[in-house]
């Protein structure tokens, strides 16, 4: 059996030559949740961001049991969802539940089957009634909340990123969104600035 995620000397340079990731050796078993810390340059959202292949570094790699690499990654990102720091970079269209349903349409969905995944997946985090309000006129824990889960409930694994900027009561909240989630299949990998 697979494990979640397993790297192997996985490294990777930016374009201007800083080293981000440099021989990173990893096993994540199935149903483990995991924190990953560090300070800013550490390489935290570096490896966040290999996880479903929007970065593509040197060595071994391989999440929900495929090999990370540029023929995987069509199949890769239906099972990988990236949660951003910043909501608003992935919260884009005119109501919450169009934002949510773009996921699962784009994967194919039909519109019932994509509105059913919308009721299932915003009531998993407790904002099925902001399903017509514009995500900008949502506060920032709740604009969390609603990126945590826009993901078709068959996805398998879902990477955080960090909470910062939010006022301490809010980051309970998107912490304990997260937490909750923990009833529904799947492995989370968490990463928090600290």
């Amino acid at each position: 059996m697979t494990c979640a995620i397993e790297a192997r000397d996985l490294a990777y340079r930016y374009p201007n030559g800083h080293v981000a990731l440099d021989g990173v050796d990893l096993r994540i078993e199935h149903g483990e949740r995991v924190a990953v810390l560090g300070p800013n340059g550490a390489g935290k959202t570096t490896l966040m961001l290999h996880l479903n292949g929007l970065l593509v570094g040197d060595g071994d790699l391989s999440v929900a049991g495929l090999q990370v690499e540029r023929k995987s990654l069509g199949e890769l990102r239906a099972r990988v969802g990236l949660v951003f720091q910043d909501p608003d970079d992935q919260l884009f269209m005119p109501t919450v539940r169009e934002d949510v349903a773009f996921g699962p349409l784009n994967m194919g969905a039909g519109p019932v089957d994509a509105l059913a995944r919308v009721h299932e997946a915003l009531a998993a985090v407790r904002m099925a009634h902001a399903a017509d309000r514009a995500p900008h006129e949502l506060s920032m824990g709740e604009r969390r909340r609603v990126a945590i889960e826009p993901h078709e409930p068959s996805v398998r694994r879902r990477a955080f990123e960090h909470r910062g900027g939010m006022a301490a009561g809010a980051q309970r909240g998107v912490a304990i969104q997260a937490a909750r989630l923990r009833v529904q299949p799947g492995d989370r990998l968490i990463e928090e600035h600290r």
